[in-house]
């Protein structure tokens, strides 16, 4: 028999109170489109809310078991982000079906994110014009998101300019991270060199490969104080060169340092 765990932080129109746990389950998962086999997500602007679930085959094998899990990871990790000051979408409620040890459906309902465009479609769409004021600070300010989440002890460890939220209508860009069910925080443990270096390596890369230029994506790593810049560029230029998201060569430097 599956047992099913539903918590709900805040209650909402979606989510009044909390009830019978599998009927819960089962509403909010019935309330989201089945339009990709195992990752899905849903948008609820007119209640300003985010819905992301998962799905897993019923195997044992491990990739399937840590895919199972994805959701329920996500939760603690942005409880521990946002419990360090760092700007992460609030979670509203969780719930996971568990068969056998194993959670083979969850959801994760999160505030929305309003106003927002990723860092991504930022640079694609040429929002702002390169080297306009505007486009620089926004370089900067994700250069000072990045220095801040090291100086917590935490790493995103999927850090792409998919995954950077930017909101543009103020005086200065206001940034959130999404997307983090593999970081790891270690707030009393010392800096993990090699998962740092994956988080610049990625974030620059990825603003690189979308149009940055060599001198925006200087500022970003200037900004967040990452040590062995050229090293850095150097491995980004060899993967662009080559069409390797991570050369071998890179993936020990990333590991080693060397």
């Amino acid at each position: 028999m599956p047992r099913y765990d539903v918590e709900i932080l805040q209650p909402t129109a979606l989510l009044p109170e909390v009830g019978d746990a599998r009927a819960t389950f089962e509403r909010i998962w019935d309330g989201i489109p089945k339009n990709r086999p195992r990752r899905l997500w849903h948008f609820l602007p007119e209640l300003g809310l985010f819905v992301k679930g998962r799905a897993a085959r019923w195997n044992l094998s491990r990739a399937n078991y840590m895919r199972s899990r994805r959701i329920l990871t996500e939760r603690v990790a942005l409880a521990g982000l946002a419990a360090c000051g760092l700007p992460v979408p609030e979670v509203v409620a969780v719930g996971a079906e568990w068969r056998a040890g194993i959670s083979t459906r969850s959801w994760l309902v999160l505030r929305l994110l309003e106003k927002v465009v990723d860092l991504e479609s930022y640079l694609l769409d040429g929002v702002d014009a390169p080297g306009s004021p505007r486009r620089q600070a926004v370089f900067v300010a994700v250069g000072r998101l990045v220095a801040q989440l090291h100086a917590a002890h935490a790493y995103h460890r999927d850090l792409s300019n998919r995954n950077v939220l930017l909101r543009l209508d103020g005086p200065a860009p206001r940034l959130h991270l999404i997307d983090c069910p593999r970081a790891l925080l270690f707030p009393w443990g010392p800096t993990e060199p090699g998962l740092r270096r994956g988080d610049l390596y990625r974030i620059a890369r990825s603003c690189r490969r979308d149009g940055a230029s060599l001198e925006e994506v200087e500022a970003l790593l200037v900004a967040a104080e990452a040590p062995d810049r050229p090293r850095i560029l150097a491995a980004i230029d060899r993967s662009l060169d080559s069409g390797e998201r991570r050369p071998f060569r890179t993936q020990v430097w990333m590991v080693t340092g060397r």
